[in-house]
């Protein structure tokens, strides 16, 4: 609920007069009471800020990234009073959603690649941040690759390669599911590897990779953008908060809505360089497409309507991704 100025006034200026005086009447007392009432418990003074903090898995970046833009645009558009702040220690997502699940004062937010197994952890706000695009992966690799990567025509050529992914990450699943292989490690050493040619790919998806390049590249010259494939599964990025915490989830989805509704959310996508620039330089449709399913989404995810998933006509022609699949074909239900 909006803090009611107006009322508030009124009963800062009741309190002055009847305290004025040496003695309350019983009347006064009563009128005290009623205008507490009206206000609400905690209304009396300004309507406390929702206290929002944000999980710093990379403090270089952080502030310049396509989801911390939003979740300030959203929660703007909650209508509701915040304090955002990215967490002072930078930390890797698995030691962020565990302060979560522990509701501490450090950080209360994170978005990450959603699974029946973080929902069963996290409150997911269950609209997707990318609109799905994060289904959409390139392969940073080491240079020489190349070669066996221009060969690779069908899903079984890929399984001949071992894939790069973060520790516990849901993509893991995803990619061993179809049976790919798996290395996990954090983020930093997954490049070492990469660029010492003991692992050969390490898919992101099109939001991702031409940052981070252009961030890793000077320290790891020997990296690659992979030249030919993309892997594709349904795939959907959400904030996630902890189950008790429904004053933040409520915020962040309700802004959400509204930033769809009033084509706040479609502006930003198409300004930002994690969106409109990245799908321009990924060239998609003149990539082999390698397509996998994805068992781990939850039918609740599936049931999201269509209107909030990635559609071509969110970009101009120039980024190249007319005829790509949006969003995910539900389960069949029994």
């Amino acid at each position: 609920m909006v803090h009611n100025v107006e009322a508030t006034q009124v009963y800062l200026s009741a309190a002055y007069i009847f305290m004025s005086h040496s003695v309350l009447t019983r009347q006064a007392i009563c009128c005290l009471l009623l205008l507490s009432c009206v206000l609400g418990p905690g209304r009396a003074l300004a309507e406390t800020s929702l206290q929002v903090r944000y999980a710093n898995d990379n403090p270089r970046e952080i502030r310049s990234s396509f989801a911390y833009a939003l979740l300030g645009l959203i929660l703007e558009k909650s209508g509701r009073k915040f304090d955002l702040q990215v967490s002072e220690l930078a930390m890797s997502e698995e030691r962020a959603r565990n302060l979560i699940i522990a509701q501490s004062e450090i950080v209360n937010v994170i978005w990450t690649g959603t699974g029946k197994r973080f929902e069963s952890m996290l409150r997911p706000v269950r609209l997707p941040i990318f609109g799905g695009l994060l289904g959409y992966r390139l392969f940073l690799i080491e240079k020489r690759s190349q070669a066996g990567f221009s060969d690779v025509r069908v899903l079984d050529d890929l399984r001949h390669f071992l894939a790069a992914q973060g520790s516990n990450w849901a993509d893991v699943e995803v990619l061993e599911g179809a049976g790919l292989k798996v290395y996990e490690a954090d983020y930093l050493k997954l490049l070492k590897l990469l660029e010492a040619r003991r692992l050969h790919y390490f898919p992101r998806s099109v939001t991702e990779i031409f940052l981070e390049y252009q961030r890793w590249s000077p320290e790891h010259p020997g990296l690659a953008i992979e030249k030919e494939l993309v892997l594709h599964y349904p795939f959907a990025a959400f904030f996630f908060v902890a189950m008790e915490n429904e004053a933040l989830h409520d915020a962040i989805y309700e802004g959400f809505a509204a930033a769809h509704e009033d084509g706040s959310y479609l502006a930003l996508f198409q300004s930002h360089p994690e969106t409109y620039e990245a799908l321009r330089q990924a060239r998609l449709t003149e990539r082999r497409l390698i397509s996998i399913p994805n068992p781990t989404l939850t039918q609740e995810t599936l049931d999201i309507p269509r209107q909030y998933w990635f559609n071509p006509k969110w970009l101009p022609r120039d980024a190249g991704a007319a005829g790509l699949p949006t969003a995910p074909e539900p389960h069949p239900r029994p």
